[in-house]
């Protein structure tokens, strides 16, 4: 049963060089990269590998992952995205940005 469980496999050192890859390319040109850690809960093992890589700021769309990854010692800028009305405090005192629409 549990081989027909989904599952990710995850290669640190992957992450890390597909960071600094495109961190390199789009660097040239002026562009910083976010790693965005909404499909891994913020899991800060793959956080640090794409900052090591590059990675500028970190994205994710809830407010539970950067207080998880701040609490592991994460120290970048965190983008908040889609954020709920409802999370506006938790957003201003964890977020450096947060991202709205309508």
């Amino acid at each position: 049963m549990n081989n027909l469980m989904p599952r990710i496999e995850i290669s640190l050192p992957q992450i890390l060089d597909n960071a600094r890859m495109l961190s390199e390319l789009y660097g040239q040109k002026g562009v910083s990269i976010m790693g965005v850690s909404k499909a891994v809960l913020g899991e800060p093992s793959i956080v640090k590998a794409m900052i090591q890589g590059g990675a500028r700021y970190i994205a994710d769309s809830r407010i539970e992952n950067i207080e998880k990854m701040k609490a592991a010692g994460i120290s970048t800028q965190f983008v908040l995205l889609r954020t709920p009305l409802s999370q506006a405090e938790a957003v201003v005192r964890s977020a450096d940005i947060s991202c709205h629409t309508l």
